[in-house]
């Protein structure tokens, strides 16, 4: 009789047990998931960035002054340069934004050597297409600065699936 309630007993503490570790896996989510959520994504890229590579479509605005006064605002073509009215093409793809400022600057020093400022920055940046997939909540295509990281792009696909997706993968 004794073995029978002990078996009995036994049956409805693994039930129970098993029971309310189906209802804790329910409820609690996987360790590292709240990272992709109440996050905020700045959507200004870095374009200030001195080390920031610029590429086809990014636009750089040159301003000149002093005995010359021009405000040019020029897009990287698909060779990789922009025009410089009288100065010619400059080839800044490829180049930093540091690199890119000292390359026009000379550029406009060969033609106008005398009382000419020039100033460089970056108006706008081209951005660059990620296909997010796999295991994530929303899989697809996303828009980016290259300044962003994996992490970012997963930010935006709503975290990974936490059911079908890995957290330590």
């Amino acid at each position: 009789m004794f073995k029978t309630a002990l078996k009995i007993f036994s049956l409805l503490l693994i039930t129970g047990t098993h029971s309310v570790a189906e209802d804790l896996r329910q409820t609690v989510e996987p360790f590292g998931s709240n990272m992709f959520t109440n996050t905020t994504l700045s959507s200004q890229p870095m374009i200030s960035d001195p080390n920031r590579i610029l590429s086809y479509g990014d636009r750089v605005m040159v301003k000149l002054w002093g005995a010359l006064t021009q405000e040019l605002l020029l897009m990287i073509d698909a060779d990789g340069t922009i025009f410089l009215p009288e100065s010619g093409p400059v080839k800044i793809a490829g180049d930093t934004l540091s690199q890119a400022k000292q390359k026009i600057s000379s550029s406009v020093r060969k033609i106008y050597n005398n009382n000419v400022n020039v100033h460089t920055t970056l108006a706008d940046v081209r951005p660059i297409p990620v296909f997010v997939t796999g295991n994530v909540n929303t899989p697809g295509r996303y828009s980016g600065d290259q300044s962003e990281t994996i992490f970012d792009f997963l930010i935006k696909a709503d975290g990974i699936n936490p059911k079908t997706g890995s957290f330590r993968k």
